[in-house]
Protein backbone atom coordinates (compact mmCIF):
# COMPACT_ATOMS: atom_id res chain seq x y z
CA UNK A 1 0.00 0.00 0.00
CA UNK A 2 2.92 2.55 0.52
CA UNK A 3 3.88 2.68 -3.01
CA UNK A 4 0.90 2.81 -3.87
CA UNK A 5 -0.38 5.83 -1.87
CA UNK A 6 3.30 7.45 -2.55
CA UNK A 7 3.24 6.99 -6.30
CA UNK A 8 -0.86 8.55 -6.37
CA UNK A 9 0.49 11.49 -4.01
CA UNK A 10 3.67 12.32 -6.84
CA UNK A 11 0.83 12.18 -9.37
CA UNK A 12 -1.17 14.85 -7.55
CA UNK A 13 1.70 16.86 -7.25
CA UNK A 14 2.82 16.84 -10.66
CA UNK A 15 -0.76 17.37 -12.09
CA UNK A 16 -0.61 20.42 -8.85
CA UNK A 17 2.26 21.71 -10.39
CA UNK A 18 1.26 21.55 -14.14
CA UNK A 19 -1.54 23.37 -13.16
CA UNK A 20 -0.04 25.77 -11.29
CA UNK A 21 2.06 26.63 -14.37
CA UNK A 22 -0.25 26.71 -16.44
CA UNK A 23 -2.52 29.42 -14.83
CA UNK A 24 0.64 31.11 -14.52
CA UNK A 25 1.21 31.50 -18.25
CA UNK A 26 -2.22 32.71 -18.69
CA UNK A 27 -0.94 35.71 -16.70
CA UNK A 28 -0.21 38.96 -18.89
CA UNK A 29 3.00 38.82 -19.65
CA UNK A 30 2.98 35.66 -17.56
CA UNK A 31 4.31 36.91 -14.61
CA UNK A 32 2.85 39.68 -11.62
CA UNK A 33 3.06 43.12 -11.51
CA UNK A 34 6.80 44.55 -10.59
CA UNK A 35 4.96 47.34 -8.32
CA UNK A 36 3.39 44.82 -5.80
CA UNK A 37 6.94 43.72 -4.77
CA UNK A 38 9.35 46.26 -6.33
CA UNK A 39 11.19 44.54 -9.02
CA UNK A 40 10.60 41.66 -11.69
CA UNK A 41 12.67 39.27 -9.67
CA UNK A 42 10.68 39.23 -6.77
CA UNK A 43 7.55 39.53 -8.19
CA UNK A 44 8.25 36.05 -9.84
CA UNK A 45 9.40 34.42 -6.67
CA UNK A 46 6.22 35.71 -5.44
CA UNK A 47 4.62 33.85 -8.42
CA UNK A 48 6.60 30.91 -7.72
CA UNK A 49 5.26 30.59 -4.05
CA UNK A 50 1.54 31.42 -5.31
CA UNK A 51 1.51 28.17 -8.15
CA UNK A 52 1.27 25.93 -5.34
CA UNK A 53 -2.57 26.62 -5.72
CA UNK A 54 -2.43 24.02 -8.12
CA UNK A 55 -1.65 21.64 -5.49
CA UNK A 56 -4.62 22.67 -3.50
CA UNK A 57 -7.25 22.50 -6.53
CA UNK A 58 -6.15 19.11 -7.41
CA UNK A 59 -5.57 17.70 -4.15
CA UNK A 60 -9.44 18.70 -2.54
CA UNK A 61 -10.77 17.86 -6.50
CA UNK A 62 -9.78 14.20 -5.97
CA UNK A 63 -10.66 14.71 -2.29
CA UNK A 64 -14.43 15.69 -3.36
CA UNK A 65 -13.83 12.93 -6.38
CA UNK A 66 -13.30 10.15 -4.39
CA UNK A 67 -15.92 9.16 -1.68
CA UNK A 68 -13.73 6.92 0.25
CA UNK A 69 -11.53 9.89 0.79
CA UNK A 70 -14.12 12.12 2.12
CA UNK A 71 -13.64 11.79 6.00
CA UNK A 72 -10.21 13.59 4.89
CA UNK A 73 -12.22 16.64 4.03
CA UNK A 74 -14.40 16.14 6.98
CA UNK A 75 -10.92 16.20 9.03
CA UNK A 76 -10.25 19.37 7.88
CA UNK A 77 -13.86 21.21 8.15
CA UNK A 78 -13.87 19.87 12.41
CA UNK A 79 -11.32 22.53 13.11
CA UNK A 80 -12.90 25.62 11.88
CA UNK A 81 -11.94 29.40 12.13
CA UNK A 82 -12.20 28.99 16.35
CA UNK A 83 -9.24 26.82 16.66
CA UNK A 84 -6.65 29.55 14.82
CA UNK A 85 -5.53 31.21 17.81
CA UNK A 86 -5.01 27.92 20.08
CA UNK A 87 -3.11 26.23 16.32
CA UNK A 88 -2.65 28.52 13.69
CA UNK A 89 -0.40 31.38 15.77
CA UNK A 90 1.42 28.74 18.64
CA UNK A 91 2.04 26.86 15.12
CA UNK A 92 3.38 29.87 13.14
CA UNK A 93 4.84 30.95 16.13
CA UNK A 94 7.12 27.52 16.77
CA UNK A 95 7.99 27.61 13.17
CA UNK A 96 9.77 31.30 13.06
CA UNK A 97 11.29 30.17 16.57
CA UNK A 98 12.90 27.12 15.58
CA UNK A 99 14.38 28.65 12.27
CA UNK A 100 15.12 31.70 14.19
CA UNK A 101 18.04 29.44 16.83
CA UNK A 102 19.29 27.81 13.52
CA UNK A 103 19.81 31.53 12.26
CA UNK A 104 21.25 32.37 15.40
CA UNK A 105 23.61 29.75 16.11
CA UNK A 106 24.77 30.20 12.53
CA UNK A 107 25.64 33.85 13.31
CA UNK A 108 27.33 33.65 16.39
CA UNK A 109 29.17 30.55 14.72
CA UNK A 110 30.40 33.82 12.35
CA UNK A 111 28.81 31.74 9.00
CA UNK A 112 26.41 34.61 8.58
CA UNK A 113 25.56 38.54 8.81
CA UNK A 114 22.87 40.42 8.15
CA UNK A 115 22.03 44.22 7.13
CA UNK A 116 18.61 45.91 7.22
CA UNK A 117 16.85 46.29 3.77
CA UNK A 118 14.04 48.20 3.73
CA UNK A 119 10.31 47.79 5.32
CA UNK A 120 7.55 47.38 3.15
CA UNK A 121 4.44 46.04 4.51
CA UNK A 122 2.96 45.30 1.25
CA UNK A 123 5.21 43.18 -0.08
CA UNK A 124 5.45 41.26 3.51
CA UNK A 125 2.13 40.49 3.12
CA UNK A 126 1.51 39.18 0.00
CA UNK A 127 4.54 36.96 0.58
CA UNK A 128 3.04 35.99 3.74
CA UNK A 129 0.37 34.90 1.94
CA UNK A 130 1.87 33.06 -0.66
CA UNK A 131 4.22 31.11 1.78
CA UNK A 132 0.95 29.79 3.69
CA UNK A 133 0.07 28.98 0.39
CA UNK A 134 3.10 27.16 -0.25
CA UNK A 135 3.65 25.67 2.76
CA UNK A 136 0.09 24.64 3.30
CA UNK A 137 -0.73 22.67 -0.28
CA UNK A 138 2.38 20.29 0.74
CA UNK A 139 0.64 20.06 4.16
CA UNK A 140 -2.63 19.29 2.76
CA UNK A 141 -1.09 16.53 0.47
CA UNK A 142 1.38 14.74 3.08
CA UNK A 143 0.48 15.28 6.07
CA UNK A 144 -3.55 14.96 5.68
CA UNK A 145 -3.57 12.67 2.08
CA UNK A 146 -0.58 10.95 1.62
CA UNK A 147 -0.52 10.46 6.21
CA UNK A 148 -4.38 9.91 6.34
CA UNK A 149 -4.27 7.15 3.48
CA UNK A 150 -1.48 5.08 5.15
CA UNK A 151 -3.11 5.69 8.28
CA UNK A 152 -6.31 4.13 7.34
CA UNK A 153 -4.23 0.89 5.59
CA UNK A 154 -1.85 0.09 8.72
CA UNK A 155 -2.41 -0.57 11.90
CA UNK A 156 1.25 0.42 13.10
CA UNK A 157 0.90 4.17 13.08
CA UNK A 158 4.64 4.72 12.60
CA UNK A 159 4.14 3.65 8.98
CA UNK A 160 2.53 6.71 8.18
CA UNK A 161 4.38 9.38 10.30
CA UNK A 162 7.32 7.79 8.98
CA UNK A 163 6.40 6.85 5.34
CA UNK A 164 4.78 10.35 4.60
CA UNK A 165 7.95 11.94 6.14
CA UNK A 166 10.53 9.67 3.95
CA UNK A 167 8.64 10.34 1.15
CA UNK A 168 8.48 14.23 1.67
CA UNK A 169 12.37 13.97 2.11
CA UNK A 170 12.84 12.01 -1.27
CA UNK A 171 10.81 14.38 -2.82
CA UNK A 172 13.41 17.19 -2.27
CA UNK A 173 15.44 15.31 -4.17
CA UNK A 174 14.44 16.84 -6.95
CA UNK A 175 15.19 20.63 -5.12
CA UNK A 176 18.27 22.45 -6.24
CA UNK A 177 21.57 21.32 -4.32
CA UNK A 178 20.57 18.63 -2.26
CA UNK A 179 23.23 16.82 0.03
CA UNK A 180 22.55 14.32 3.16
CA UNK A 181 22.11 16.67 6.27
CA UNK A 182 19.49 18.95 4.03
CA UNK A 183 17.69 15.60 2.77
CA UNK A 184 18.15 14.73 6.64
CA UNK A 185 16.68 18.00 8.01
CA UNK A 186 14.08 17.60 5.22
CA UNK A 187 12.85 14.44 7.28
CA UNK A 188 13.08 15.91 10.50
CA UNK A 189 10.43 18.90 9.68
CA UNK A 190 8.07 15.50 8.31
CA UNK A 191 8.25 13.95 11.64
CA UNK A 192 7.61 16.87 13.70
CA UNK A 193 4.66 17.83 11.51
CA UNK A 194 3.47 14.51 10.96
CA UNK A 195 3.80 14.01 14.46
CA UNK A 196 1.31 17.07 15.07
CA UNK A 197 -1.46 15.01 12.88
CA UNK A 198 -0.98 12.03 15.13
CA UNK A 199 -1.31 13.77 18.48
CA UNK A 200 -2.98 17.03 18.23
CA UNK A 201 -5.38 16.42 14.94
CA UNK A 202 -4.58 19.54 13.75
CA UNK A 203 -4.12 20.63 10.13
CA UNK A 204 -3.94 24.37 10.83
CA UNK A 205 -0.99 23.51 13.22
CA UNK A 206 0.93 21.88 10.78
CA UNK A 207 0.65 24.07 7.83
CA UNK A 208 1.23 27.02 10.00
CA UNK A 209 4.65 25.56 11.65
CA UNK A 210 5.93 25.11 8.12
CA UNK A 211 4.62 28.42 7.12
CA UNK A 212 6.37 29.92 10.13
CA UNK A 213 9.52 27.85 9.34
CA UNK A 214 9.55 28.88 5.40
CA UNK A 215 8.61 32.71 6.13
CA UNK A 216 11.49 33.31 8.38
CA UNK A 217 13.99 32.07 6.71
CA UNK A 218 13.15 33.09 3.17
CA UNK A 219 11.08 36.31 3.64
CA UNK A 220 12.94 37.64 6.36
CA UNK A 221 15.91 36.22 6.28
CA UNK A 222 16.56 36.09 2.68
CA UNK A 223 18.15 32.42 2.98
CA UNK A 224 17.92 29.30 0.78
CA UNK A 225 14.56 27.66 1.24
CA UNK A 226 14.85 24.11 0.68
CA UNK A 227 18.10 24.68 -1.62
CA UNK A 228 16.11 27.07 -3.25
CA UNK A 229 17.60 31.22 -3.28
CA UNK A 230 15.32 33.49 -2.23
CA UNK A 231 14.83 36.75 -4.36
CA UNK A 232 12.83 39.06 -1.68
CA UNK A 233 14.18 39.29 1.96
CA UNK A 234 13.39 41.89 4.88
CA UNK A 235 17.19 41.46 6.04
CA UNK A 236 19.76 40.85 3.36
CA UNK A 237 22.09 38.06 4.76
CA UNK A 238 26.28 38.23 4.00
CA UNK A 239 27.27 34.48 3.60
CA UNK A 240 30.92 35.50 2.48
CA UNK A 241 32.39 34.49 5.63
CA UNK A 242 29.88 31.31 5.28
CA UNK A 243 32.26 27.60 4.58
CA UNK A 244 30.86 24.12 5.43
CA UNK A 245 30.03 23.96 9.09
CA UNK A 246 27.62 22.45 11.79
CA UNK A 247 25.56 25.49 11.56
CA UNK A 248 25.51 26.63 7.97
CA UNK A 249 26.24 24.91 4.30
CA UNK A 250 26.13 27.12 1.11
CA UNK A 251 23.61 25.61 -1.69
CA UNK A 252 20.96 24.08 1.17
CA UNK A 253 21.47 27.25 3.49
CA UNK A 254 21.30 26.55 7.44
CA UNK A 255 18.59 23.38 6.45
CA UNK A 256 21.70 21.83 5.07
CA UNK A 257 23.76 22.02 8.75
CA UNK A 258 23.65 19.98 11.62
CA UNK A 259 21.62 22.17 14.34
CA UNK A 260 18.55 22.19 12.13
CA UNK A 261 17.68 18.61 11.95
CA UNK A 262 18.73 18.40 15.62
CA UNK A 263 16.20 20.89 16.73
CA UNK A 264 13.60 19.55 14.84
CA UNK A 265 14.03 16.58 16.55
CA UNK A 266 14.25 18.26 19.53
CA UNK A 267 11.07 19.83 18.83
CA UNK A 268 9.68 15.97 17.51
CA UNK A 269 10.47 14.59 21.17
CA UNK A 270 8.52 17.08 23.02
CA UNK A 271 5.65 17.04 20.46
CA UNK A 272 5.58 13.19 21.66
CA UNK A 273 5.91 13.93 25.12
CA UNK A 274 2.95 16.99 25.29
CA UNK A 275 0.81 15.02 22.85
CA UNK A 276 0.88 11.42 24.90
CA UNK A 277 -2.21 12.30 26.76
CA UNK A 278 -4.14 13.64 23.86
CA UNK A 279 -6.84 11.29 22.77
CA UNK A 280 -6.60 12.40 18.72
CA UNK A 281 -4.58 8.95 17.47
CA UNK A 282 -7.05 7.66 15.91
CA UNK A 283 -8.28 6.37 12.01
CA UNK A 284 -10.72 8.83 9.81
CA UNK A 285 -12.36 5.44 8.70
CA UNK A 286 -12.85 3.44 11.52
CA UNK A 287 -16.37 4.20 12.12
CA UNK A 288 -17.20 4.50 8.43
CA UNK A 289 -15.23 1.22 7.48
CA UNK A 290 -15.43 -2.03 9.69
CA UNK A 291 -12.72 -3.22 7.64
CA UNK A 292 -10.08 -1.13 8.26
CA UNK A 293 -7.43 -2.48 9.86
CA UNK A 294 -6.28 0.52 12.06
CA UNK A 295 -8.22 1.16 15.17
CA UNK A 296 -8.06 4.02 17.57
CA UNK A 297 -4.80 3.60 19.05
Amino acid sequence: MLPVAAGLTLLLFLAGQFLGNLLASALPGKTLPAGWTGSEQASGFLLGYLKSAGIWAVTLFRLFLVKEDRPILQFLRSEGFGRIPRSVLPGFTSGAVLNGLCILLAVLHGDLAFSFGRLEVLPLLLFLSAVAIQAGGEELLFRCFLYQKLRRRYRNAAVAILGNALFFALLHLMNPEPDPLGILQVFSMGLLLSLLIYYHGSFQAAAALHTGWNFTQSILFGLPNSGVASAYSLFHPDVSSAGGSLFYAKGFGIEGSLSAPLLLLLASALAVLSGRRKIFREDLWAKRDPASPVQPS
